[in-house]
C-alpha cells in the first residue's frame, strides 16, 4: 500500500515539475498549456483524495505545497521586478498557486490542522494580499479557498467542481424533491385538451 502511494506521489510531482519545466522555458501553445493544466490540477486532486483516504503522507503534501508556493512566490517577486508581465508571466506564478490551492482544497481540515498547515495558509493569503499580481478568476479560487477554511471546510473539503458519486439515498431524496417542484405546475408545455 505505501510502495503504492510513493509511486503515485513520484509520479504527480514529476507530472508538476515537466509542466513547470515547459512553462519556464516557454515550449507550451495556449491548447497546451490548457491541456497540461487540466493534467497536473487532476493529479493534485488524485493526490488529496489519497492523502483524504490515509495513503499519503501530510509531510508530503506540505512538501509538494512548499515547493508550489516557492515557485509562485519567485514568479511574482520577478514579475514586480520586470514591470508588466507577458501571458506566459501570469501563467507561471498562477498555476503553481493553483496547484496549492487544490491540493490545500482536496486535503481540507486534516491538512489545515497538520503542523505546517498555518504557516502554508499564511502563505498563500500575503499572496492573496497582492490583488494586482493575480487574475479575478484565481483570486476567486483563493477567496473559496479561504471562505471553506473559515467554516471547516464543511463539506468534506470538496470544491464545488469535483464530482463524487451519490449515494442511493442522496439520488431518492433530489428526485423526490424533483417531483415535489416539477408536479405543481409552472412547467413548460403538455396538458392540452
Amino acid at each position: 500500500k505505501r510502495d503504492f502511494a510513493k509511486a503515485l506521489l513520484s509520479r504527480a510531482f514529476c507530472i508538476v515539475v515537466d509542466f513547470q519545466e515547459d512553462l519556464e522555458a516557454g515550449k507550451l501553445e495556449r491548447e497546451q498549456d490548457d491541456n497540461g493544466r487540466k493534467k497536473v490540477l487532476g493529479a493534485m486532486a488524485f493526490l488529496g483524495e489519497l492523502y483524504q483516504q490515509g495513503m499519503v503522507e501530510g509531510d508530503s503534501m506540505m512538501m509538494m505545497c512548499e515547493e508550489l508556493l516557492g515557485v509562485s512566490e519567485a514568479a511574482v517577486a520577478a514579475c514586480a521586478t520586470e514591470g508588466a508581465a507577458s501571458a506566459r508571466d501570469v501563467t507561471a506564478k498562477e498555476a503553481p498557486l493553483e496547484l496549492v490551492r487544490e491540493l490545500l482544497l482536496r486535503g481540507g481540515a486534516k491538512l489545515a490542522a497538520h503542523a505546517k498547515g498555518a504557516a502554508t495558509y499564511r502563505r498563500v493569503e500575503a499572496l492573496m494580499a497582492r490583488p494586482s499580481e493575480l487574475s479575478t478568476r484565481l483570486r476567486f479560487a483563493l477567496q473559496e479557498l479561504q471562505e471553506k477554511k473559515a467554516k471547516g471546510f464543511p463539506d468534506g473539503a470538496t470544491s464545488k467542481h469535483q464530482l463524487t458519486p451519490k449515494t442511493l439515498d442522496q439520488i431518492h431524496a433530489e428526485a423526490g424533491a424533483a417531483a415535489d417542484s416539477g408536479g405543481k405546475g409552472g412547467g413548460k408545455g403538455g396538458g392540452g385538451g
